[in-house]
């Protein structure tokens, strides 16, 4: 399963229930800093961030986060944060 955060929040959603779930991440650029992502990866959090901002109203934006994590992981489900 994957796990598409969008904001801080859908971050810590995602945290509360990876361990139990064994889901991978995806994550919406603006949610860290580059900092941020770099000490996330030393701590040994795999994920995959976009390049630009996905907001939680733009349905068509979502949509095509969707059609890129599914190209990278055909067959998986995709939660989205809402």
């Amino acid at each position: 399963m994957i796990f598409l955060a969008l904001t801080l929040k859908g971050y810590e959603s995602y945290q509360s229930i990876a361990n139990n779930l064994g889901c991978l991440l995806w994550l919406s650029a603006g949610i860290f800093s580059k900092a941020e992502l770099a000490a996330l990866r030393q701590s040994g959090v795999a994920f995959s961030d976009f390049s630009y901002v996905i907001e939680s109203n733009d349905k068509e934006a979502i949509l095509c986060a969707i059609n890129t994590i599914k190209e990278h992981h055909p067959n998986e489900t995709v939660w989205v944060e809402s």
